[in-house]
């Protein structure tokens, strides 16, 4: 998992890659605000899940 911040909304987000396991097939696959619907490509083997993080993600500490 990795977390994204929406260049458009400025929300953070989570995204996952599911699958991929096809050394040599990569294609490019959509990201998608969870908040706000603006989408990017990126080169995969398999596809992106997102999901909203809270507002408050950015202040928590690990």
């Amino acid at each position: 998992m990795r977390i994204e911040k929406c260049e458009k909304c400025h929300k953070r987000y989570s995204v996952v890659e599911i699958g991929g396991r096809m050394p040599g097939s990569k294609e490019s696959a959509d990201i998608t605000c969870p908040h706000c619907g603006n989408t990017f490509t990126e080169r995969s083997n398999g596809a992106f899940k997102t999901s909203p993080l809270p507002d408050d993600a950015d202040s928590q500490s690990v």
